[in-house]
């Protein structure tokens, strides 16, 4: 007993001599980073901890992923879980590269969730506003009783395959459940649409995660299949036999494996953490990762640090915990560098029937989120492996969310004309008098700000005077020559400590007018500074020189807004809007600011110039 206590301390101490000294190889960074000469882990892009292991996850956009749970039918046996789902798998077409699909399961005749065997199908749904979505219903692949779809793309058929659960069913006039032995299938595809018989393969297991073992150095039929426990099979090609190969025999606890390769040659398995079931409950501790430098082990499962939890943020600063939060798996980049831009899961609400598919982003300083889905119970779309679909590089999958302190401004750019040097001229100058201190909203590859959540004081983490930019366009209006300047800040935060009745992001901006549009050397006849979604007019802006004087300032208990001032601020390099390049136009037309409106972009330009006129 004295020994075996002994040795406990022992391990104690070395654990914790381990966390001081920080890491000592790669595996210590959970193989989603590397450990550096210092001891420490500089985890790739999309994750982050001390130890790699969580998905640097960012703010949903509402109304994104497939969330049809207010759905009703003619052959619905009750209400209110609509057409619930769970679980997805985001794919860009390989021909048409603007069109994404969905493959998920949906739950028929409104039988929610709860109703899953023997009500689920397998459903395709598209979306053509990138793999975020919203996606809509396009057709049932395959009917009741299938569920747990995984698609991949395996390069050595050149064929799509999904691997499911379930047989053929007729199902009854009422939502009841029932049980029976799962058994796993496969099927294929050339183009989504039209799928072969499935192959029966694995009886008595659930949970399919497909990866080929395909490389261009190693051009084998070859194919892994993770299924519950993170056991894996192998086999010969999609149609052979799996046979069972590896038993971790540490991962109990979990379920729903998201099997992939990464940059390095090195796996990952992500899944549905399962380790509060033993106190009763649903969450909130519900994402976990394992990984190994061989497919074959051995495999280290991270119980420490969570992948995610149940809680997500949208981007109008509002958080929702959910009850259930499983199915992850992951949308990549397709530039061969495996980055995660998209955690897709199924979700389900606390009290509430219905489940649908959630889209995350995570934030790699460049590119990550969350997908939702459009039912109570919903699925998150995930992604082929880069190396395994290729698809061609679009700029959907390039253009992402980053830090908001990461983008440096650019260089000053206006168009080589006369209008181009009236906004060089003209250019502002800004006084911040209280709250963030601008910063810059997109950078040349049309990534844009992630903002700051309201929290803390209110220029809490945006003091930096360095990152501004100002941003600029021009248009005729009547005789005159109307110039908008705008700013971006990462929050707006009237009250230290309050975030309530506060949000992330804010964009606000002022028009001067010039006298005479076609005159080389114009004079200023008035200017409209925004705020509350109008503008202040006056026919003499305080100004130094050419440059007008505006200030950034709180209404206390309301937001911030700009004013014309007597106080003189700072110049900020302009960006012209009509100088810009496309992926930055791209950017900020697509990107939603929560509650923030780019004053400049297409629609809303012409709208503020009408309410600005002088």
């Amino acid at each position: 007993m004295r020994r075996s206590r002994l040795f406990r301390l022992l391990a104690t101490l070395l654990s914790g001599l381990q966390a001081v000294d920080g890491c000592a190889t790669d595996d210590d960074c959970s193989l989603n980073g590397v450990c550096s000469s210092s001891r420490t882990c500089v985890c790739d892009p999309g994750w982050r901890s001390a130890d790699c292991s969580e998905l640097d996850l960012q703010p949903v956009e509402r109304w994104t992923g497939y969330n049809h749970t207010n759905a009703t039918g003619a052959d619905f046996y009750k209400q209110g879980a609509g057409n619930s789902s769970w679980g997805g798998h985001i794919i860009q077409d390989r021909e048409d590269t603007g069109l994404f699909h969905l493959i998920t399961s949906q739950i028929s005749h409104g039988c929610g969730l709860a109703g899953w065997r023997p009500f689920s199908t397998v459903i395709r749904a598209e979306s053509r506003t990138g793999p975020r979505g919203p996606y809509s219903y396009a057709q049932t692949l395959f009917s009741t009783f299938h569920h747990n779809p995984t698609t991949i793309w395996s390069p050595a058929d050149e064929k799509f395959l999904i691997y499911f659960i379930g047989r053929d069913v007729e199902v009854g006039d009422v939502c009841r459940s029932q049980k029976w032995n799962n058994t796993i299938s496969v099927s294929s595809s050339p183009d989504l649409r039209e799928w072969t018989t499935p192959i029966p393969q694995v009886v008595n297991v659930t949970n399919p995660a497909p990866w080929p073992l395909w490389s261009p150095e190693n051009p084998t039929r070859e194919i892994l299949l993770a299924v519950e426990k993170n056991n894996i099979y192998r086999a010969d090609d999609f149609a052979a036999p799996h046979e069972l190969v590896v038993e971790p025999r540490n991962t109990e606890r979990s379920e729903d494996p998201f099997l992939w390769r990464d940059k390095r040659g090195h796996w990952h398995i992500l899944v549905h953490h399962m380790i509060d079931i033993a106190e009763g409950r649903k969450g909130p501790r519900v994402g976990a990762h394992a990984f190994a430098r061989e497919w074959e082990g051995p495999w280290t499962y991270n119980n420490k640090t969570l992948a995610y939890n149940t809680t997500v943020e949208f981007t109008d600063g509002e958080k929702l915990e959910y009850y259930r939060r499983e199915r992850p798996k992951l949308f990549f980049s397709d530039d061969g560098s495996m980055t995660p831009l998209y955690l897709l899961n199924g979700v389900q609400e606390f009290n509430k029937s219905g489940s649908y598919t959630l889209p995350g982003k995570p934030d790699f300083s460049s590119v990550i989120f969350h997908l939702p889905s459009l039912h109570s119970e919903y699925s998150s779309p995930s992604s082929l492996p880069v190396q395994q679909c290729a698809p061609p590089e679009n700029i959907l999958n390039r253009r992402g969310t980053v830090p908001h302190d990461s983008l440096t401004p650019s260089a000053q750019k206006v168009q080589d004309n006369d209008v181009g040097r009236a906004i060089d001229r003209f250019n502002p100058l800004l006084h911040i008098a209280h709250g963030c201190q601008p910063y810059t909203a997109v950078n040349d590859a049309g990534d844009t700000s992630g903002g700051l959540k309201p929290s803390g004081k209110s220029d809490g983490g945006c003091k930096d005077t360095s990152k501004g930019q100002t941003y600029a366009r021009a248009a005729a209006q009547g005789d005159k020559l109307a110039i908008m300047y705008a700013w971006y800040f990462p929050k707006d935060q009237p009250i230290d400590e309050v975030g309530k009745g506060s949000h992330r992001h804010d964009w606000e901006g002022i028009v001067v007018f010039l006298d005479n549009l076609t005159d080389p050397n114009p004079g200023i006849v008035g200017g409209a500074a925004s705020g509350h979604g109008l503008f202040k007019k006056t026919t003499a802006p305080q100004r130094e020189g050419d440059r007008v004087k505006v200030e950034y300032f709180t209404q206390v208990l309301f937001n911030h807004e700009l004013q014309f001032t007597n106080t003189t601020g700072r110049v900020y390099p302009v960006l012209d809007w009509d100088a810009m390049q496309p992926a930055m136009q791209e950017g900020l037309t697509k990107t939603n600011f929560g509650s923030a409106n780019v004053p400049f972009k297409d629609g809303n330009f012409e709208s503020n110039l009408e309410k600005a006129a002088l």
